[in-house]
């Protein structure tokens, strides 16, 4: 069940959910409080999770004398049971999944991918509270709650409401690194010599839980993520010249983020520790809280806990205190009169690049190189995107060319220094973390992590939208940053969306996304650093409640009741690994007959190549062109791909703004080809290029001359020749079907018709029954007589190619396969038997005799869910009204196969099991109202669902049906 907590009222809302903010939620929850931990980054217990803070020294608690702290001491328990806890130290990935059952056990809410705007406050003799502003994954939001518990790092709500920390900018911070494959076990803290040259304060070796590991830390006196990973190399270079051991060990993962070492002092008079000395409601959770001196004889695992759990206590009582204020409760409602506590800051820059991923680093990179004042806004603690944080370090497909080949071939040098003697799968994650890093610094890009673009600002300039100013929100506030220009890397469209642009969300059958996956890093049979890329299930990254879901869901497909050596993760990856949100609609959409006939375009500005990198195995529910090309005709593995045309990065109606991530202008089918990291790497630079010609002439990037942008790429080598993109087909075909493929195809002339038929006969006929069904009536009289071949394959073939075209000629040839249930003429990941894609064709037909066939599958209890769903879409399609009641006896079956299997990419592991009965209810309340006998209480089921995918298409069904009824 959906639980919205932007609809909610919370006794305790903890914003901030490193270890103070958990134990502080946890203590609350245990006094029966409805509590909400809010967090912006992907994780939990941050210090552990992405800082590598390690240590459990249960000394920290001598501190705070007196007291009885039961959560530092079941963590401790729980830790210990499932092997995450040993010689004073503890696992990082292990924790994650930890805090997250018990949170959820706790039946704490948890809001992830959000971080605190400020507070809302009603203005008295003494200040309250009634909601928080989060900027979210999204967007923004308002979470509503009694008591409100800072427990952000530097107090950020604190601050906002009238309180001072001293210290709070100049400090300290340590940086981690971890090594496997150390040679001897590392079982005592060792402190390294530190010399003047190596620019640190401190290298100190630490054991790990685990044999062969051992983590080097680092102190310097930044506080900055930027600075700390520019060190990661020569501190690396340092450790294996001074410990033996670590000499030939790789280098695992590094931290994500330094945590510090020094904390920050209130210096407000207030009435007891955790009370903030204006707001009532507000509670202080942070170490900033402590008195001076306490917080840094508090700065562990064990500390934070232990004032997090103070600070819950007294989040509790005045809960309790508030709820029994007269009119509390209307209070709490009349959001209208109370005033933020917060304003943003105002920046400036030629270009703004809104996210640093894959796309977006290479993007502020290029620009920054021509001289042009970039800021870089990335949610993140890192750049690189799915390479690096998302632990996908290997290239699959794409093009290369421009910008990214310096990384890689700066990348291939420092892997030496990371790798030791051991080898690792793809290119080395860390080693690109650094070097992009490097480029960025040096290109004089201003890189603004732990940030997330919640909003735009435009103006009407005659038929278009001007982008004028994008609104962010992260650990340092609200930030409104102008821009001449900008560019949209996030991966789902976020900042063309806050602009207005027109977008595409999921496959048209069920509002479906590609499954997302959740990585891990590990090492292999070989020794190498390698990952496992899991199809976690699916996710809407639109919205931040299912974002948190998701990675919820994705990180306990690797709970074990017992963790060793051999099961456990090195780490969980920080990024989801989402691969399709929004496609926002363009100047020009790309598809899928582009990609297969290798389409240029007079306004080229990048390539693709790839296949059809579908993972779905529900091709019932794709288009008919995806049915066509991958079940009928096996093509899901043939290499593929085009010439990208510069208006695909054009949002329709929208100017000052282009998109290079994978929301650009395409078709669903289109995207499943055009996603690989090589091609978005390209785009990055691409829309650098075109923003720095617009900045140099004063125009917008809709007013970039194309030949100047053409040439300049070609320069870059980021384009060539036509010859650049192969064509996919091997058929002679004229050549004008790689300018204007939907059109010439049409009206192929008879040598072109001749050649297709001459390849029907071959050994591999599916392209050219591919460009028949594409056809028309030429096709048509070729197709007949295929019909009446000695081979099945090219009977069905034959068949399914009318059917595309729309003529009726091979339907008993597909209706005999359905009722002989026909099996596979293909092998491989994606292959279906016969019968079941001869439905989905019979469907396209909307063939009425067909229909008792159909039915007769909704009977079979051994027939697969694919057939089921299949053959309920066909008869919406074909539209016999007297099927109604067979539909309603097929969902009274308690014998429904509702299992559905995603997909293993990498690694030696259990697929996930997705529960897909929301599909078959929902696809036959849709077919149901088609055929007017509309059944509401069907979606109802559903719209409450706890994910966003299902409630959305839940809703579509709804709405439907009341049509039907009006």
């Amino acid at each position: 069940m959906h639980r919205d907590p932007f609809e909610r009222h919370y006794d305790v809302a903890v914003i901030g959910g490193g270890l103070c903010g958990v134990a502080a939620a946890l203590r609350a929850a245990m006094d029966g409080k409805s509590v909400i931990v809010v967090e912006g980054r992907s994780a939990l217990g941050w210090e552990i999770t992405w800082a590598y803070e390690l240590s459990f020294d249960m000394s920290q608690l001598g501190a705070l004398s007196g007291n009885e702290f039961t959560i530092v001491k079941q963590f401790a328990r729980q830790m210990e049971d499932v092997g995450g806890l040993r010689h004073g130290r503890i696992d990082a990935a292990i924790t994650e999944m930890l805090l997250d059952r018990w949170l959820d056990e706790a039946g704490i809410d948890v809001l992830l991918f959000s971080f605190p705007e400020g507070l809302l406050l009603f203005d008295g003799d003494r200040k309250i509270a009634p909601a928080a502003s989060l900027g979210c994954k999204g967007g923004r939001g308002l979470i509503r709650a009694s008591v409100f518990v800072d427990a952000t790092e530097d107090g950020l709500l604190w601050r906002q409401a009238g309180a001072s920390l001293e210290a709070h900018n100049a400090r300290r911070v340590k940086q981690v690194i971890a090594f496997n494959h150390v040679a001897r076990e590392i079982t005592q803290p060792a402190q390294l010599r530190c010399p003047d040259d190596l620019g640190v304060l401190e290298v100190v070796v630490q054991p790990s839980v685990w044999r062969g590991e051992a983590f080097v830390e680092f102190t310097l006196c930044e506080l900055s993520p930027t600075a700390c990973r520019i060190k990661v190399p020569s501190i690396i270079e340092h450790a294996r010249k001074s410990v033996d051991a670590l000499s030939e060990a790789i280098v695992t993962h590094t931290g994500h983020e330094p945590i510090s070492v020094d904390i920050p002092v209130c210096t407000s008079k207030r009435e007891e520790a955790h009370l903030h000395p204006h707001v009532i409601n507000l509670v202080g959770a942070g170490l900033w809280a402590c008195e001076e001196g306490l917080g840094n004889r508090l700065n562990g695992v064990v500390g934070r806990l232990a004032w997090g759990e103070l600070a819950g206590a007294c989040a509790s009582r005045f809960s309790e205190e508030i709820s029994r204020m007269r009119h509390a409760e209307r209070l709490f409602e009349d959001l209208d009169v109370a005033k933020p506590c917060f304003e943003p800051r105002h920046e400036r820059s030629d270009i703004a690049v809104a996210g640093g991923g894959t796309a977006g680093a290479i993007a502020a990179i290029a620009a920054a190189r021509e001289g042009a004042s970039v800021k870089l806004l990335e949610w993140s603690s890192l750049l690189g995107g799915m390479g690096t944080g998302g632990a996908i370090h290997t290239y699959y497909h794409g093009v290369k060319g421009g910008l990214q080949d310096e990384i890689d071939e700066r990348v291939d040098e420092l892997s030496k220094l990371f790798s030791g003697r051991w080898g690792f799968v793809g290119f080395h994650p860390e080693a690109k973390k650094v070097v992009l890093t490097q480029m960025a610094v040096e290109a004089g890009v201003d890189l603004k992590f732990l940030t997330l673009i919640v909003g735009a600002h435009t103006r009407q300039v005659g038929d278009v939208k001007h982008i004028e100013a994008v609104e962010a929100v992260g650990v340092d506030g609200s930030l409104t940053l102008q821009a001449h220009s900008f560019i949209d890397c996030t991966g789902d469209g976020d900042l063309a969306a806050f602009a207005g642009a027109e977008f595409i969300l999921g496959r048209d059958a069920d509002c479906l996304l590609h499954a997302y996956s959740q990585p891990v890093g590990v090492i292999d049979a070989s020794g190498r650093l390698s990952f496992i890329n899991i199809d976690a299930g699916y996710v809407d990254p639109t919205d931040v409640t299912d974002m948190t879901r998701a990675r919820r869901m994705g990180i306990r497909h690797y709970w074990r009741e017992r963790f060793t050596e051999e099961n456990r993760p090195l780490y969980i990856a920080p990024l989801l690994g989402i691969r399709q949100g929004r496609h926002i609609v363009g100047d020009y959409q790309l598809t899928l007959v582009d990609e297969i006939v290798g389409r240029k375009f007079e306004d080229a500005v990048s390539y693709t190549w790839a296949h059809y990198d579908n993972h779905s195995f529900d091709y019932e529910n794709e288009s008919d062109e995806a049915i066509f090309w991958t079940w009928v005709l096996g093509q899901w593995g043939k290499r593929i791909g085009c010439e990208v045309p510069y208006r695909c990065m054009l949002a329709r109606g929208i100017d000052g703004l282009l998109v290079a991530c994978r929301a650009i202008s395409l078709t669903v089918d289109a995207h499943h080809e055009f996603r690989m990291l090589r091609d978005m790497q390209r785009l990055g630079e691409v829309a650098a290029v075109a923003s720095i010609i617009a900045l140099r002439h004063g125009t917008t990037v809709r007013g970039v001359d194309i030949a100047e942008l053409q040439g300049e790429l070609r320069r870059r080598n980021l384009i060539g020749d036509d010859s650049a993109i192969p064509n996919p087909l091997s058929l002679r075909l004229p050549e004008e079907v790689r300018r204007s493929p939907e059109a010439v195809l049409r009206r192929l002339p008879q040598d072109a018709l001749d050649e297709c038929e001459r390849f029907l006969y071959s050994e591999k006929p599916e392209e050219a029954v591919w460009v028949l069904a594409h056809n028309g009536d030429g096709a048509r009289v070729i197709l007949q007589r295929a019909l009446q071949s000695g081979s099945p394959k090219l009977r069905f073939y034959a068949a399914a190619a009318l059917a595309m075209l729309g003529y009726d000629d091979g339907a008993e040839e597909l209706i005999a396969c359905v009722r002989e249930r026909r099996g596979k003429l293909h092998e491989g990941l994606k292959a279906a038997p016969t019968w079941v894609v001869a439905i989905a064709m019979l469907g396209r037909l909307k063939c009425q005799n067909a229909v008792p066939e159909i039915v007769g599958v909704l009977k079979d209890s051994s027939a697969p869910i694919d057939a089921l769903i299949a053959a309920l879409r066909a008869l919406g399609r074909i539209g016999d009204r007297s099927v109604c009641d067979e539909i309603l006896q097929f969902l009274g079956r308690d014998d429904l196969p509702t299992q559905r299997q995603m997909q293993v990419s990498v690694g030696d592991i259990e697929s996930v099991i997705e529960d897909a009965r929301w599909q078959i209810e929902l696809a036959a309340a849709e077919v149901l109202a088609r055929l007017g006998r509309p059944m509401p209480d069907i979606p109802k089921r559903h719209v409450e669902d706890e994910r966003a995918y299902v409630r959305r298409y839940a809703r579509r069904v709804l709405e439907l049906c009341s049509e039907v009824t009006a």
